[in-house]
């Protein structure tokens, strides 16, 4: 707050920010019951009564399919001679090719006039087979109980609201809140032709899911396609204005809308004393506020439910076109405050630009790049400290390159020594072996033939030693050949294992196999080497009578080497330098065993690490990507 350029800004949002929010507020509320009269009067109104429309011509759909049915020849064929299979079969059939042309119904029977049922579908409306068991269950039952036999036995055209049918459901267990687990009912009279004597009752339950589905679901789309009014959607009230039956949330099922947990009687009452119109703005859930439509369908009388249709969205997306309108304020506001904050800038530029020029160069310092120099201009006190900290930056430049020379000195030489030390173990038993050879030849000893198989398997040992440090020194300064390939990490695992056969029965180590298995993708040689180097440490820590254990475990994104062993464990001091280059615990080899371990699990895209094991011992954790 004391800098002359943070003063001069908030002037300028004190000057331009207050107006333009008065400004808003005023526009949203001259606006807010206009388009709110707009939207929900005229839009959400003849969305209500298109739906309503949908359901009442659905619903007379199935009036139609009665009309049909009610004189449909194999129907009454079957009732006349019920006595016999092959109408019946017949029946089945018609029964099967209807439900799946309608792909609305769920039950498809026809009952005699005792009741009995005589024909049903035993194909669902996809087509497929329904459950023998329901089939058989369902023919030959006694539906003379059912309110809808009774009145279609009368000669009435029954229409059966909104239920779970004990048909679909017969043991009356609790039905969860799904709209496939409801139905809708139709039934009528099969008349005989030319006489009109009633032979029994034609029955089809529609299944629900075509009205929440294909209606109140694609509502939902229909509104979210219109990019403004996502939140909308719709739903449907029995013809008691008061009871869900259609909804998107289908935990609201069943549930009552004056009652709790909806709690909205205000609704209802609207609904049930006018036909067609716009609830009072109301909150659900607490916090939304929304506006809504409504309309009923065609009643009784007409050959309907009753059914009340319901259209709402939330207030939010009503008044998007008002915040549309303040967002467009906003940016000309913030072109307005843009040009005010140039000038506010370019006025504090003038007192700020040798010091960030001075901050940029200290931040390239702490990076590492000591190659600039600082450029102020001014004589004053910051000038001479640009002066500083460019003299500073050169005098630290010549230090490190200095260091830098030094270090590689130094690494090579480290390098050298330890090259020289390697090579130097194996050359003395060798240079021994012979001069023992040379002096026994002189001499005419008789044991020349022992001593010189005795020596040549000396020098031969020890040459495979200083082949195997060449080896390791060029395995860890060059880049391998590789040829990768899909592994059967625990047959490599194995594999290795039996090269330590003779070692395990001489020092009587226990060695435990893996159980498991887990594929990875690796070079052959690389995975094997991987192994031995982890393989030769375990075994020498183990000692005489100890145990070595090696484990797979696989899961979907790694697979897990373990090599374990019951040997004293990691020394405290080494165990921050045990992958190091050159560093060892032990008093042979080169150094790099663990080291090339790391760049081999490296390159496998996994990694490596070493840790005491319970009990005593120590553990080599190796994680690699599954094949």
């Amino acid at each position: 707050m004391r800098r002359i350029a943070t003063k001069l800004l908030l002037a300028a949002l004190l000057a331009v920010v207050v107006p333009f929010v008065l400004f808003t507020l005023f526009v949203q509320a001259r606006m807010k019951t206009r388009l709110s009269a707009d939207v929900v009067r005229h839009f959400l109104k003849n969305k209500a009564s298109d739906l309503s429309d949908k359901i009442d011509l659905l619903v007379e759909e199935r009036n139609k399919d009665l009309e049909i049915w009610s004189s449909h020849p194999p129907a009454v064929e079957a009732l006349l001679r019920s006595a016999e299979a092959g109408p019946r079969d017949r029946l089945t059939e018609e029964l099967n090719r209807f439900g799946i042309v309608k792909e609305v119904y769920d039950v498809l029977l026809v009952a005699d006039r005792d009741g009995r049922v005589v024909a049903t579908n035993t194909l669902d409306r996809s087509g497929a087979s329904l459950s023998p068991a329901w089939v058989d269950s369902l023919l030959g039952r006694d539906v003379s109980g059912f309110e809808w036999f009774r009145r279609g036995l009368a000669g009435e055209i029954v229409l059966e609201d909104v239920h779970v049918s004990p048909l679909t459901h017969p043991d009356g267990s609790p039905v969860p809140r799904h709209p496939r687990e409801y139905g809708v009912g139709f039934a009528a009279p099969v008349v005989e032709p030319g006489t009109g004597r009633v032979l029994g009752v034609w029955y089809s339950l529609m299944n629900w899911t075509f009205i929440q589905e294909k209606i109140f679901d694609r509502v939902k789309e229909y509104f979210r396609a219109l990019g403004s009014y996502e939140s909308g959607y719709a739903w449907l009230w029995k013809s008691d204005a008061d009871t869900v039956i259609a909804h998107v949330d289908r935990n609201l099922y069943g549930l009552k809308v004056s009652d709790p947990p909806i709690s909205l009687p205000v609704l209802t009452e609207v609904a049930a004393r006018e036909a067609w119109g716009v609830f009072p703005e109301y909150e659900y859930p607490p916090g939304t506020w929304k506006n809504a439509a409504f309309k009923h369908c065609s009643g009784g009388f007409d050959g309907g439910f009753g059914w009340i249709v319901g259209v709402g969205i939330n207030n939010r997306d009503i008044f998007r076109p008002v915040q549309a309108l303040a967002s467009a304020l906003a940016a000309g506001t913030i072109v307005w405050l843009a040009g005010i904050l140039v000038a506010t800038g370019y006025l504090a530029r003038t007192f700020t630009r040798p010091l960030r020029r001075l901050t940029d160069f200290t931040d390239r310092v702490a990076s590492g790049d000591l190659s600039g120099r600082v450029e102020v201009g001014t004589r004053d006190e910051i000038g001479r400290l640009a002066d500083s900290f460019n003299h500073m930056t050169a005098e630290v430049a010549a230090h490190r390159e200095a260091i830098v020379r030094a270090e590689k000195e130094a690494a090579w030489r480290e390098m050298a020594r330890q090259i020289a030390h390697e090579i130097k173990n194996p050359l003395t038993p060798m240079r021994l072996s012979v001069s023992l050879l040379r002096r026994a030849h002189r001499e005419g000893n008789a044991e020349w033939p022992r001593l010189l198989d005795r020596s040549a398997d000396t020098i031969l040992r020890q040459i495979d030693a200083l082949e195997r440090i060449a080896a390791d020194f060029k395995t860890f300064a060059g880049e391998p050949r590789r040829e990768p390939a899909r592994l059967s990490l625990g047959r490599v695992a194995r594999e290795c294992l039996e090269l330590y056969e003779g070692m395990s029965g001489e020092r009587a180590i226990r060695v435990d196999p893996p159980e498991k298995d887990g594929e990875i993708l690796g070079d052959p040689d690389e995975v094997r080497r991987l192994l031995i180097n982890l393989l030769d440490n375990a075994f020498e820590a183990a000692g005489e009578g100890g145990r070595v254990g090696v484990h797979i475990e696989r899961s979907p994104d790694r697979v897990r080497l373990v090599v374990e062993d019951d040997g004293p464990g990691l020394p405290p001091e080494a165990r921050r330098r045990l992958f190091e280059p050159y560093f060892s615990t032990k008093t042979t080899g080169t150094g790099l065993g663990l080291a090339i371990c790391r760049r081999i699990a490296h390159d496998l895209g996994g990694s490596i690490s070493l840790e005491d094991r319970a009990g005593g011992g120590t553990r080599a954790v190796v994680e690699i990507p599954p094949a």
